[in-house]
């Protein structure tokens, strides 16, 4: 089992006759019954087209493969990343921190992600190291669309603002509902402010600075 939260568990799968780890999958199983009492039966919905659609075209989302269920549970199968989650990748530094250099890509390549979500109209309402994998070729692989939303959905978000009150205490974006995309890419410098142990700001990267980094050619589209 690679992990387990209030609804359900992740377990690490595989076809009983490949012994290849890079053929594993992750299967998060999700408990039917607590869905409906819960009243989730949209946030599974929304994160089974996070999934769909992370498989597109980012490499820094975490690869839906498919979805079924059975009486009992849904069950969400995805790449597994092995590197990990940020936080145990923390902890396991000489000092507990990154450098300037690692804070700051590790930064941008989560808002490529966040940026890719945006595009397609949703907001990643749950963003905290635990969330964050390393994937097989060393890139971060955001993980984890339970709580995410499609704010184009104009009975979830009127206005197309999200009006929930959700996610981690600890990482929660500063902001009062509703709001809309950029109050969740603030998380992205909280995440930076773990990493490194610092405030200093030139860690700080923003969607707005991606865009002009992009435009001058800075960096990769």
């Amino acid at each position: 089992m690679l992990g387990e939260g209030a609804y359900g568990k992740v377990l690490l799968v595989g076809h009983k006759n490949n012994k290849d780890p890079s053929k594993y999958l992750a299967m998060k199983c999700i408990r039917k019954d607590i869905t409906i009492e819960e009243e989730l039966i949209d946030a599974c919905f929304l994160e089974k087209e996070c999934l769909e659609l992370s498989g597109l075209d980012s490499i820094y989302l975490t690869r839906g493969v498919c979805t079924f269920h059975d009486p009992t549970y849904l069950y969400y199968a995805m790449e597994f990343n092995y590197g990990g989650n940020l936080y145990n990748l923390k902890r396991s530094q000489p000092k507990k921190v990154f450098n300037e250099k690692q804070v700051n890509i590790i930064g941008l390549e989560i808002l490529f992600g966040l940026k890719f979500l945006h595009k397609n109209n949703f907001v990643y309402r749950d963003l905290k190291l635990d969330n964050v994998l390393i994937g097989p070729t060393g890139h971060v692989k955001i993980a984890d669309f339970g709580l995410a939303m499609n704010l184009t959905i104009k009975d979830l978000c009127p206005n197309g603002l999200a009006c929930t009150f959700c996610g981690t205490p600890k990482y929660m974006a500063p902001h009062k509902k509703p709001a809309g995309y950029k109050a969740y890419t603030t998380l992205v410098k909280m995440e930076q402010i773990e990493l490194s142990g610092s405030l200093k700001d030139s860690y700080f990267l923003t969607e707005e600075t991606l865009d002009r980094m992009q435009a001058m050619a800075l960096v990769p589209i």
